[in-house]
């Protein structure tokens, strides 16, 4: 029985850990998935990607782009949470003042 109620709290615990595990920031979500086409800082435009420093891109939009794709950008939204979807909006948003 004591075996038994040690696995079920490490199972809690487990649980409740992983639940409050903060996303990765957005610029390493960006390096990781983003920055092949768009370029380290933005700007790189590989296979049509936008110059990221020069978006007028509303956050709503982002996120839309980012999580359904556009044209040849895969889609995000079964890869990534939405906490880190909106890690990467705020990332891009610092990527205007590299300019």
């Amino acid at each position: 029985m004591k075996t038994y109620l040690i696995l079920v709290f490490l199972s809690i615990a487990s649980i409740a850990t992983s639940q409050t595990t903060p996303p990765e920031n957005g610029q390493v979500l960006f390096e990781r998935n983003c920055a092949k086409c768009h370029g380290e800082d933005g700007t790189r435009g590989r296979f049509g990607a936008k110059n990221l420093q020069i978006t007028s891109l509303g956050d709503s939009e982002m996120i839309h782009i980012i999580s359904k794709g556009k044209r040849i950008m895969p889609s995000w939204e079964h890869k990534l949470a939405k906490e880190e979807i909106h890690a990467l909006v705020i990332y891009i948003h610092q990527l205007h003042s590299y300019k």
